[in-house]
């Protein structure tokens, strides 16, 4: 009799899926695919995401994918970006899979995109 052991939830081949981030002073909070908030420390996750788009410009990074959502709903159905736009534009960015592009890579990208917007729109 062979056993195996089933695939792990944060398993590699996962179909995840992240809610638009909160940010709060020391993280990000996102309902995650359990259904609960799960918490991204700031520090910690800043971090993996520079680590991540290095040696690129998170600046130029994050203004690139401002562009590209305007230019694909240019039509005038605007529409917030949802966590399949973050993962799809970073796993193009660094050509890979997006479903392999980390938890904490997507949250703090799409939590920097939006205090981008947000500086953005104040000046």
């Amino acid at each position: 009799m062979v056993m195996t052991a089933q695939k792990s939830y944060h398993g590699q081949d996962r179909s995840v899926a992240f809610d638009r981030p909160v940010i709060g002073p020391r993280g990000y909070l996102a309902k995650g695919p359990s259904g609960w908030l799960e918490i991204f420390p700031r520090k910690v996750a800043d971090k993996a995401l520079a680590e991540f788009v290095a040696p690129l410009d998170l600046g130029e990074v994050l203004e690139t994918f401002a562009t590209s959502m305007k230019l694909t709903y240019a039509n005038g159905r605007k529409r917030e970006e949802n966590w399949k736009d973050v993962t799809s534009y970073l796993g193009a960015l660094t050509q890979q899979d997006p479903k392999r592009i980390p938890e904490i890579v997507g949250v703090a990208f799409w939590a920097q995109l939006l205090l981008h917007d947000e500086h953005r729109e104040t000046n």
